[in-house]
């Protein structure tokens, strides 16, 4: 069985033009061994920023996130998800 995982976020953007649209985003959670040890104090907290395009081809995506611990990643979509 797997292990209970809890977990909140929350998203705000901006539209820069009629294609284009800014957002930030912030989260926390994580996974624990017994439902009683989830707290806020044992989550991981998150981050991020990004920006949508809408092409012909369809949308995209670039976002960056940060986490605790160093954790920072570079994500590239293209199309819908």
């Amino acid at each position: 069985m797997g292990q209970p995982g809890t977990g909140a976020s929350g998203q705000l953007g901006v539209d820069l033009a009629s294609v284009a649209r800014l957002y930030g985003r912030v989260g926390a959670g994580g996974t624990w061994e017994r439902p009683g040890e989830t707290t806020l104090d044992t989550a991981i907290v998150g981050g991020g920023l990004g920006l949508t395009v809408t092409t012909p081809i369809g949308p995209l995506q670039l976002d960056y996130g940060w986490a605790e611990g160093g954790r920072n990643r570079l994500y590239f979509a293209i199309g819908w998800q």
